[in-house]
């Protein structure tokens, strides 16, 4: 159901990913580089766009709400959250790639900035909801056979 615990934590890992727009992930001198574009003060507002920095995030939001509305099918939930890890992962990794990439062109070491661990605070509350899901449905079997 809705109100049980795992929609807290399917609500926070959304809140999590949504954070990653809210500043930059990582810097390079005075060069800043968001989920969505790399932006220079000096040399004007967008160097470079990322699309995919900018879109899975989104797709991890929108999946935890479809695993919170997905309530009367607890094993779909689980695989669902198991393929939101994957896509939190994904998401570090194009994280990471494209910040030393960027550093490699521009021979600065970047350095990572508060947002860039939102998306292990998001597995940790996705882990946190696939654990409280199996315990549901763990519960809701021992009931069926009381029956």
């Amino acid at each position: 159901m809705i109100q049980r615990i795992q929609t807290i934590y399917l609500l926070a890992a959304a809140i999590a990913a949504l954070f990653m727009y809210w500043g930059p992930l990582a810097t390079f001198g005075s060069i800043s580089m968001y989920s969505c574009h790399l932006t220079d003060p000096a040399n004007g507002p967008q160097i470079i766009s990322m699309i995919v920095l900018a879109i899975l995030p989104l797709v991890s939001v929108m999946l935890s709400f479809f695993t919170i509305f997905k309530f009367k099918t607890r094993t779909l939930q689980i695989k669902l959250g198991r393929f939101n890890l994957l896509l939190l992962i994904a998401i570090l990794g194009v994280e990471y790639i494209y910040a030393s990439r960027i550093g490699s062109v521009l021979q600065i070491k970047p350095s990572f900035e508060f947002l860039s661990i939102m998306p292990f605070v998001s597995i940790l509350f996705i882990l946190l909801a696939n654990r409280a899901i199996k315990k549901d449905d763990a519960l809701v079997k021992s009931a069926d056979r009381i029956r």
